[in-house]
């Protein structure tokens, strides 16, 4: 049997602010984590999500409003009182312990014997990966390595709530998408409460059963990544999750319940109309939507290309339009298109959303 237990709690913001003088770094969030679930806290610089995941920690404290972790208002607890553990962007080992040290040190603090200090730090190693690696110095490790000894250290604490600050950003690419994969099964065969924080739509789409997308200090639309990418809610939200085209377009009417006429400049699109009223809408694109072909087709429109990037699995266009300039993402590389050159261009079913007008 494993020594190491899991007692996943939720989290619960209630018209949580914190304010710093007249600024609101965090302006009346409210959320909900349900217990053994990963949700990422999503944003660029500056929106709010870091202070969101210290105020969980106890590293920070609200000027306004209530944290409950498992029931229990923690809102004025310090970050010892809680029983919370953190992995951080700068991984803190202590470069004169071993590897079973630095994933030992929290138990030491407390009472355990040493034998079980030592099966617990050895399970939290051996659940990273990690078996083998007990008696080296963190820098005889690489990054990844390195990761997940923090990880590790983190989970020996069986903690009620594990909380991630942009724990990849140090790692090349192909190192990322490893490590957010191991982190992700990890959480999901443990069933551990985790939140995560990054500035990287893909990585949180990948890692989350929900996605909490804050902007200006407040939360702009939560959901599943699924809702997120296909049912954006405003303009910030379309472009910042994937990226966007967006584009001015009129809603003609509605024809039922869900679908509507859309125009587009010489484009007629049949889309769900979302409850906008009829009248100017914004069109929220996917790259991957937009389909480039040499020759006119049906419901298509010319546009020319001002760029074309070859990328090995596809192209990048850069496209100007009679309805705007346009960025696509094309897969044919043997009707690959140069700069110059006359696109039809035409958008594919999914990947095309209606948002309110600018």
């Amino acid at each position: 049997m494993s020594p190491l237990t899991t007692r996943p709690a939720g989290v619960e913001f209630r018209t949580v602010t914190r304010a710093y003088g007249p600024v609101k770094a965090v302006d009346s969030v409210s959320f909900t984590i349900a217990p053994g679930t990963l949700v990422t806290l999503l944003g660029p610089s500056g929106c709010g999500k870091t202070t969101t995941l210290r105020m969980i920690a106890g590293l920070e404290f609200p000027t306004d409003g209530q944290i409950l972790i498992g029931g229990k208002d923690v809102t004025r607890l310090h970050a010892t009182e809680r029983d919370v553990t953190m992995v951080f962007q700068s991984y803190a080992l202590f470069p004169h312990m071993s590897v079973i040290q630095n994933v030992s040190y929290g138990l030491t603090l407390g009472r355990l014997p040493k034998a079980e200090i030592e099966a617990k730090a050895k399970e939290g190693l051996r659940l990273v990966g990690l078996a083998g690696y007990e008696n080296r110095l963190p820098s005889e490790l690489s990054g990844g390595q390195q990761q997940r000894v923090a990880v590790a250290r983190a989970l020996v604490l069986e903690p009620e709530v594990l909380l991630f600050d942009e724990p990849l950003s140090n790692l090349d690419a192909k190192l990322r998408r490893k490590m957010r994969d191991d982190i992700r099964d990890l959480q999901q065969s443990l069933g551990l409460t985790s939140v995560y924080v990054t500035h990287d739509q893909e990585e949180a789409l990948a890692v989350s059963d929900r996605v909490i997308v804050m902007n200006r200090s407040v939360i702009a639309q939560e959901g599943t990544p699924t809702d997120l990418y296909e049912r954006p809610v405003n303009r910030f939200v379309a472009d910042f999750i994937g990226g966007a085209n967006l584009l001015n377009a009129e809603l003609l009417a509605r024809t039922d319940e869900e679908q509507g006429q859309v125009r587009l400049g010489d484009l007629s699109l049949t889309l769900p109309h979302r409850d906008l009223a009829p009248g100017g809408v914004t069109l929220a694109v996917r790259p991957h939507a937009i389909r480039v072909s040499a020759q006119p087709g049906p419901n298509s429109a010319p546009a020319e290309v001002k760029k074309a990037t070859y990328l090995g699995s596809h192209i990048e266009y850069h496209l100007s339009s009679a309805f705007g300039d346009l960025f696509a993402v094309g897969g044919d590389l043997m009707q690959a298109l140069p700069a110059g050159a006359t696109a039809h261009i035409s958008l594919a079913e999914r990947g095309v959303t209606l948002l309110p007008g600018a």
